[in-house]
């Protein structure tokens, strides 16, 4: 995110509605987001499956480091 030097929430936010138009994405499809040096950013019809869908990319996230320590030779 070196693009955003001024307004950081709302560059931040411009980033990722830019992201979803060029996949063709959006909240339903993508509940989550991580952010180069940012915590993650999740979306949900409530703020309780916002919580929820933190704590699923966090166990995602903890699947793929272990990954990687379980299959070197995939780093």
């Amino acid at each position: 995110m070196n693009e955003i030097k001024t307004n950081y929430e709302y560059e931040t936010g411009v980033i990722i509605a830019k992201i979803f138009r060029a996949h063709n994405l959006g909240p339903q499809k993508m509940p989550a987001i991580l952010c180069n040096k940012h915590g993650p950013f999740t979306f949900g019809n409530s703020p309780l499956v916002s919580v929820k869908m933190a704590k699923v990319l966090e166990i995602v996230a903890q699947m793929a480091y272990k990954g990687l320590w379980a299959e070197p030779e995939y780093q």
